[in-house]
């Protein structure tokens, strides 16, 4: 006569169960360590990038102060070149110490370091405002032929100033942003060097060719 059959019942697995425990466990200690240490990665690339943005603002106001000589050099050229009575004299200064004395002033900003990417971007605009106006100022002594293209002049000075003016802005944003204070010196360093606001000399005799 048939019998009826109980199926067993599964028997647990305590080593199972223990070892699926023991993961829980050490997911619970891993996560926490694992996101302190990158909480710590974090936090140690910060003090890094503000140390390294420290450092160039330091570089870029010190090298900036020791371009002074050059600046000096070409306001020296353009209070020459103004003193001159004449429109021939006034050619020849320009010629002979205004580009020459603009060309080692370009490239004294040019050898500015500029370590991080946003200060060179705005040392970068200053140095071209500068390169740009030397060339338009020896084209414009190239082209000047008598008293009416010194009118040319002032369009010049006025368009570096202007990207002078820009530059101050940028700069003491970029500072104020890293909590640190422009030096008056760095700042003006640059402005001071553009033509000075005197004008010109009137033809006393016809230009050379």
């Amino acid at each position: 006569m048939p019998t009826d059959r109980v199926l067993p019942c599964p028997t647990p697995r305590p080593r199972v169960v223990l070892a699926c425990r023991a993961g829980l466990w050490l997911a619970m200690i891993v996560l926490p360590v694992l996101a302190g240490c990158e909480k710590a990665r974090q936090e140690r690339a910060a003090r890094q990038a503000q140390a390294a943005v420290a450092s160039a603002i330091e570089q870029y106001s010190t090298a900036s102060a020791g371009a002074n000589a050059a600046h000096r050099e070409v306001l020296d050229a353009f209070a020459a070149a103004n003193a001159s009575t004449n429109l021939p004299d006034y050619k020849a200064a320009l010629r002979t110490r205004v580009l020459p004395a603009m060309d080692v002033f370009v490239h004294k900003l040019e050898a500015i370091p500029t370590a991080t990417a946003e200060l060179k971007a705005v040392h970068g605009r200053l140095t071209e405002a500068y390169r740009r106006a030397r060339d338009e100022i020896a084209e414009f002594e190239r082209g000047l032929g008598d008293a009416q293209g010194l009118r040319r002049f002032d369009e010049i000075r006025t368009a570096l100033q202007r990207a002078v003016a820009d530059y101050r802005i940028q700069l003491a944003d970029y500072y104020t942003r890293h909590d640190r204070q422009l030096r008056l010196d760095a700042a003006r360093m640059a402005e001071s060097a553009t033509p000075t606001g005197r004008s010109p000399p009137a033809a006393s005799t016809p230009a050379s060719p």
